[in-house]
């Protein structure tokens, strides 16, 4: 009886677990329980049947079942060469590998040669602020960082390996080889790189703690995803704590995560001209109150260029003025595409926030350009989920 009763709690475990929402480029979704995943397609059942949908035409698969948790007060990331973001209640250096525990207790371990960086106290906003600082200037080498004077203060060199026990790492600078007691260190910075033919990514898997697998592979083995990362890291990861698969990559791309090809402006001495993400009051994004997460606020007179080559298909955006705005801003929006114009409008301050969608195939280069109605101070508009779409 016993053993009836736990494989019933099994199989009603499994299915409830396998629930998911799976949403395509063409705007179809579909409602069901898995299949199967595999590096070819997604297979859905529904109350119609078996749905196969191919990977490149998925944007999103949301895992219903995933639960609801609170992220720990205090973790530590470690990134991968590849962009993976794992947040961990403990790190382990063992010669050359890296043991996790991460957020949920998910043992990983993988190799140092794969590790981007380690940092200790990620949660706190201030060390996460100066440490993107410190990696978008990549340097040529290791470097080992401890807090000083209430700052990061690092040292250059190479890392060899940790010793069995875990408590020290081999590091050679100028001065020679020494070994660093790993408990001091704040952070540790790998000069790692993704070498030779790199592998597409199929999509990037997360956890209902936010970290982020960049997969080469995501296969559904039983209640686990089998992943190989871009990294050529091979991951057992349960699906019990997986959020949603994201196979939107290349296939939905925001304007505010590319860098124009040109900007124009004839007021140098203007010190905010657009923000991306934020409004110019480096706030959330809101328009009538709706907040977005995404987009372009653009103060005036501004054209910016976006190099686009012809890969896209359409243009989407919520175009209005942010809900913040006390001026009677008023401005007029072009969109052009290889010097035709797409769409025209005047954006007045208090006008209702209007969805626009534009048809850009084949179109390589995409200008916004928006001019100030009137004198140039005190004008903005809100470009919202602004994004193109393959």
């Amino acid at each position: 009886m016993r053993i009836l009763l736990a494989w019933l709690a099994f199989l009603s475990f499994t299915t409830l677990l396998h629930a998911a929402d799976l949403s395509t480029l063409k705007g179809k979704k579909y409602t069901g329980d898995f299949v199967s995943i595999d590096d070819k397609a997604v297979v859905i059942k529904t109350v119609e049947g078996d749905v196969a949908t191919p990977l490149p035409e998925i944007l999103q698969l949301i895992v219903q079942a995933a639960p609801a948790v609170k992220i720990p007060d205090r973790y530590i990331d470690v990134e991968l060469i590849d962009g993976s973001l794992l947040h961990c209640s403990q790190v382990t250096l063992k010669a050359k590998q890296v043991e996790l525990t991460m957020l949920g207790n998910t043992q990983l371990t993988v190799p140092m040669s794969a590790v981007f960086y380690v940092l200790n106290d990620a949660h706190d906003a201030g060390t996460r602020r100066e440490w993107d600082g410190i990696v978008s200037e990549r340097a040529k080498s290791d470097r080992f960082f401890v807090r000083q004077n209430n700052r990061l203060d690092g040292l250059e060199g190479t890392f060899g390996d940790a010793s069995a026990d875990g408590k020290q790492i081999d590091f050679t600078d100028s001065k020679g080889l020494r070994k660093v007691p790993v408990d001091r260190l704040a952070a540790l910075l790998f000069n790692n790189r993704l070498e030779g033919n790199i592998p597409p990514t199929a999509c990037r898997v997360i956890d209902v703690y936010k970290s982020t697998v960049v997969a080469h592979k995501a296969i559904l083995k039983g209640v686990s995803l089998a992943i190989t990362t871009v990294a050529a890291v091979n991951l057992d990861y349960p699906m019990l704590g997986v959020a949603m698969l994201d196979y939107s990559k290349d296939k939905i791309v925001y304007l505010s995560d590319l860098k124009p090809s040109a900007e124009e402006k004839p007021f140098d001495e203007l010190s905010v001209l657009y923000s991306k993400d934020v409004n110019l009051d480096n706030q959330p994004i809101q328009l009538e109150g709706v907040p977005f997460t995404k987009g372009l606020v653009i103060h005036p007179p501004l054209v910016l260029t976006y190099a686009i080559g012809g890969e896209y298909k359409e243009f989407k955006a919520v175009i209005g003025v942010e809900t913040s705005v006390q001026t009677p801003s008023h401005v007029r929006l072009i969109i052009e595409g290889d010097g035709r114009k797409l769409y025209e409008a005047e954006v007045k301050v208090k006008d209702k926030p209007v969805p626009v969608t534009l048809d850009i195939k084949k179109i390589r280069n995409l200008k916004i350009r928006v001019v100030p109605e009137g004198f140039p101070y005190g004008h903005q508009v809100t470009l919202a989920d602004v994004k193109v779409t393959k």
